[in-house]
């Protein structure tokens, strides 16, 4: 324990008393958002391949939102803070910018910086059947 960072400690201890259903979905926001911002920094799309890969991302947004953005069960978590906190910064931007603008390099990496501490902060996904039959 004393070669673990007391915050990476404390996230292992409490992996096991967050619901399963919230790990998955923050999961799922996680990688489809960055996903999603990261084929956007990887060129110059148009807005109509931005909107279609940004589906999946707005699928998984408002499926976390809907169950999990207000649950006082996942209060506190550090990945919940993340992407709560992420999806606000890209609310206010296209507020700010309106809905068919390209997010700026500053707020994509910011963005991005919340998801990356997010996905770090949550519990390993379990393995998949393949992985256990695999041995991997």
């Amino acid at each position: 324990q004393a070669l673990v960072p007391a915050d990476a400690w404390s996230a292992l201890e409490n992996a096991d008393a967050l619901p399963k259903d919230y790990a998955e979905k923050a999961r799922a926001v996680v990688k489809a958002l960055t996903e999603s911002l990261e084929f956007e920094s990887a060129g110059a799309p148009t807005a109509a391949e931005r909107f279609r890969k940004a589906e999946p991302a707005k699928e998984a947004v408002k499926a976390f939102i809907k169950d999990w953005a207000a649950s006082p069960l996942v209060q506190g978590d550090r990945a919940h803070d993340d992407i709560v906190l992420a999806v606000r910064e890209l609310g206010e931007f296209y507020k700010r910018n309106g809905s068919r603008a390209a997010l700026s390099l500053e707020a994509r990496e910011s963005v991005l910086a919340k998801l990356r501490d997010a996905g770090e902060n949550l519990p390993a996904a379990p393995p998949t059947l393949a992985d256990r039959l695999l041995g991997l």
